[in-house]
């Protein structure tokens, strides 16, 4: 997830920030269930869950793409919507 060197990205500071705030909340989300599923975590399942979103998100440029146009289509890159996923 670091390896873009946020904030020094290809784009603007709000678009890699945007990003960082997709994977942060994309890589939560999955955590939550996978402890619901195991009844609690431990590293192992986390260090599991991260090796794999990388290799299955990160890999793909087209897939947290599409997530990005579909938060601007429907215009939730705010920073207040940023919060909201960072919080929730």
């Amino acid at each position: 997830m670091f390896k873009n060197l946020f904030p020094v990205g290809k784009q603007n500071v709000l678009d890699d920030y945007i990003m960082l705030v997709i994977h942060y909340a994309m890589i939560k989300l999955h955590l939550i269930g996978m402890a619901r599923f195991h009844r609690g975590l431990n590293k192992e399942l986390v260090l599991k869950l991260i090796q794999s979103f990388t290799k299955v998100v990160d890999h793909n440029s087209l897939y947290l793409s599409r997530v990005y146009e579909l938060l601007k289509e429907n215009e939730f890159t705010t920073i207040s919507y940023m919060a909201i996923l960072i919080n929730n």
